[in-house]
């Protein structure tokens, strides 16, 4: 059989309530969490093949010889409410990282509510904001274009997943953003070709970027060309000029 090593650390929770709300919990659990801090479960990452897999049930990477290894498994991160429920919390949020960027607030007059497309990340990720399980396996990496958008003024931006009853929130950092790329001397020298780099130098293109997750770097885009991309590219060389799909007239 295949065991995780566990280990339990102790974790003090953002002190703002949107922030718990975008990983899906209960108003009135997140309310109780806000600044304080509690014992965390930790299921600690293994890297693929640094553990012998015995059991049918556990056959992720098999040698010719018949010896099974386990695959990539990450970071996890849990915790378990006065009924003994679990909840999963996001893995970078215990690393320390920032759990929010300054970007997300707006400087508008009145709200607006509007619908936008965006790319999954991986099944894991989902998980972290406690997306049932099943959903978790079959959404990984997909694209949709039913996710609510709103924006209020002086609060933070509120995104919904709008195909799933009741609706799903999402992390506001996880939007679509659109950013100009460096020139082309720059683009070649972190290895995109010439020919795509002088067709893109200075263009404005949309990437994904889910930060703090496993599916982008946290120090880079990456940008398609249409044919053989994505090219990865430096994030502090290019300039966020927006987020979602189209120009956000109201901003």
């Amino acid at each position: 059989m295949y065991y995780v090593a566990t280990e339990t650390r102790e974790f003090r929770f953002p002190e703002e309530l949107s922030l718990l709300e975008e990983i899906n919990l209960p108003t009135e659990l997140a309310v109780t969490l806000l600044g304080k801090t509690i014992p965390v479960e930790v299921t600690l990452e293994a890297l693929e093949r640094t553990h012998k897999i015995e059991g049918p049930n556990y056959r992720w990477l098999t040698d010719p010889d018949g010896t099974s290894w386990n695959s990539y498994s990450p970071m996890l991160v849990s915790f378990r409410d006065s009924e003994g429920k679990a909840w999963r919390i996001p893995r970078h949020w215990v690393n320390g990282d920032a759990p929010v960027e300054n970007h997300v607030c707006y400087n508008v007059t009145r709200e607006y509510v509007f619908s936008e497309f965006m790319v999954f990340p991986t099944s894991w990720d989902l998980a972290e904001i406690n997306l049932p399980p099943n959903k978790c396996i079959m959404r990984g990496g997909q694209a949709y274009d039913n996710f609510e958008i709103k924006i209020s003024p002086n609060q933070p931006v509120r995104v919904s997943w709008a195909g799933y009853n009741p609706p799903w929130r999402i992390p506001r950092t996880w939007r679509r953003r659109r950013i100009r790329l460096p020139e082309a001397d720059v683009l070649i020298a972190q290895g995109v070709p010439p020919e795509v780099s002088a067709k893109f130098s200075g263009q404005i293109v949309t990437v994904n970027y889910h930060p703090g997750t496993l599916c982008c770097l946290p120090t880079q885009y990456r940008f398609r060309d249409g044919c053989d991309g994505p090219w990865a590219v430096n994030i502090a060389d290019c300039v966020i000029v927006g987020y979602g799909d189209t120009e956000e007239k109201f901003v």
